[in-house]
């Protein structure tokens, strides 16, 4: 193994789960083990890339595709559900200030749902989609015109021509991010600025384990990432959106060869990433633990589990006896009534009557104030169990 970013070759792992028990993002079991690796030169994260990436991102990787409102829950605010992309959008538009008929690029764009709930503010805007994969087109064909977008490989005539270049979480699925990088490098023109968005692997702690993300990425190794590809003036905001960094980078005036560009992480830097590392592989190392500790407890009697993402299916497969499950509750309307792992997702206030336990599969930083906010539960006598 060598680093995805620096190329610096990798020791051993600093979390080997060779359980076969391995869990994508879009929450589907893969029969392989879980490995995480730190790069001392760069403070970067990385699993082993799965298989063929081009033919699981253009074929399997289907998010949020059943209609065209469906999206991710990014909070709960007063009982009131805040989307993903919604949020993005406000930040996005709350952090660059974008000319007016502005050529934009969504990046990766997947259903381009960000940037259609930008185009309602901003109507000006010229936005396009690119992605590597046909299955998002008829989604985009709803927002602009045919020539547009693109699949698999950007228009010559693209090259040097957007003023702003976004991606929200698509790095951590490449296996060459550098090379990504330089590549929207190219499509800005010179004074032109990238803003993307990728998981913090610190906040948003699932993240560490995910298989199908190459990229785990520190700040540092965010920051060298789009340093490598050429961009300056890079900025890493760990704040504006929960459990992600938001990076914005520019296109130099007269740009420098890949790789040549100016590195500014410190070892200092580096060798915290490290530090914080090895506690979330101490974490994870016990998660499974804590989950038979939690099941063995709850006995004989009825539970459920909370939050039909990618916690509540870490936990669904490390149970023992999965089949005891009553429900996954979820607060998101989008995916109340369906199956999950063949569970029906219920709401909070649709939770069966005999269940008396819940096992909480949320992000653990946000987990206890989230369940404490669950008005619908104030009455009932539950016992929880968290990560």
């Amino acid at each position: 193994m060598r680093c995805a970013v620096c190329d610096t070759p990798l020791g051993q792992p600093i979390l080997a789960d060779s359980t076969g028990r391995a869990l994508t993002s879009l929450c589907t079991l893969l029969d392989q083990p879980t490995e995480v690796f730190w790069c001392g030169e760069c403070g970067h994260l990385q699993t082993p890339p799965i298989g063929d990436l081009d033919a699981y991102y253009s074929t399997t990787y289907r998010i949020l595709l059943e209609s065209e409102e469906e999206d991710q829950i990014y909070a709960v605010v007063d009982g009131t559900a805040v989307y993903r992309a919604e949020h993005q959008a406000n930040t996005l538009l709350s952090s660059i200030e974008i000319a007016d008929g502005a050529r934009t690029l969504d990046f990766g764009a997947a259903k381009g749902a960000t940037m259609r709930r930008v185009l309602g503010d901003r109507p000006d805007l010229s936005v396009h989609y690119f992605d590597v994969s046909e299955m998002y087109v008829d989604h985009w064909r709803q927002v602009v015109p045919d020539d547009s977008w693109a699949t698999f490989e950007t228009p010559e005539v693209w090259s040097g021509s957007f003023q702003l270049v976004t991606s929200f979480f698509m790095l951590e699925h490449v296996e060459h991010p550098v090379k990504v990088a330089a590549r929207i490098l190219g499509l800005l023109e010179p004074g032109g600025v990238v803003h993307a968005i990728v998981p913090n692997p610190f906040t948003n702690i699932g993240d560490f384990i995910v298989v199908d993300h190459v990229n785990h990425f520190t700040e540092p190794s965010l920051r060298r990432t789009f340093e490598l590809a050429g961009f300056d003036h890079v900025t890493i905001d760990g704040d504006s959106h929960g459990g992600a960094w938001v990076v914005q980078a520019r296109r130099p005036r007269a740009t420098a060869p890949v790789g040549a560009g100016t590195v500014t992480s410190t070892s200092a830097e580096v060798q915290r990433s490290g530090t914080e590392a090895a506690e979330l592989a101490s974490f994870w190392d016990g998660a499974r633990g804590r989950v038979h500790a939690a099941e063995q407890s709850i006995d004989d009697r009825a539970f459920a589990i909370y939050g039909a993402g990618f916690y509540g299916s870490y936990v669904h497969a490390s149970l023992t006896r999965p089949d005891r499950v009553r429900a996954f509750v979820d607060q998101s309307p989008h995916i109340q009534g369906t199956q999950h792992q063949g569970v029906t997702v219920v709401s909070p206030a649709e939770l069966p009557a005999e269940v008396t336990d819940v096992i909480i599969g949320l992000n653990p930083r946000q987990a206890r104030s989230i369940v404490a906010d669950i008005v619908s539960w104030h009455d009932r006598s539950l016992q929880f169990h968290f990560l």
